[in-house]
């Protein structure tokens, strides 16, 4: 989902830039560093909304709003330097590959977590199952030395 709306920005961006003028620098431009952190966590809430949309609301959460608090920036100063950033098809390219890099990890962290948490709890179930005595038996062996000397 994150790779195929990154795609479309990307593409969108590529032929959308064709004789455009370039935006005058904004005055409080957001910087690189601080637009990546801004982009991933809007990635994630925009992944939140399609898993669990009616739990932020319920929660009363409004994602834009958070976004505009938790980084000190409203929304027009997001909207110029996202405006800014993306005429410029290198640094924009740059930072979303910086962003899907970050997800990647983000992404791993979290499936070697669900591993070790699947795992966890087959051998909790394993515990749980009663022992019988055929589980304690070890299986036959079939080896040359163990047959009779009549059957070989």
């Amino acid at each position: 989902m994150i790779r195929k709306t990154f795609l479309f920005l990307v593409l969108m961006v590529f032929f959308s830039c064709q004789n455009v003028q370039r935006p005058e620098k904004p005055d409080n431009l957001i910087d690189k560093s601080k637009m990546r952190d801004i982009l991933y966590d809007v990635s994630i809430i925009n992944a939140t909304r399609d898993l669990g949309r009616y739990q932020l609301e319920n929660a009363g959460i409004a994602p834009e709003k958070f976004i505009y608090k938790k980084y000190g920036i409203d929304s027009l100063q997001f909207a110029k330097s996202m405006e800014y950033y993306s005429v410029d098809f290198s640094t924009y390219l740059a930072i979303w590959k910086d962003v899907n890099e970050r997800l990647d990890r983000e992404r791993d962290v979290v499936d070697s977590l669900k591993r070790k948490r699947d795992s966890i709890k087959a051998a909790e179930n394993r515990k749980m199952k009663p022992n019988t005595a055929e589980d304690d038996l070890p299986a036959p062996l079939n080896r040359p030395d163990d047959m009779d000397e009549n059957q070989g």
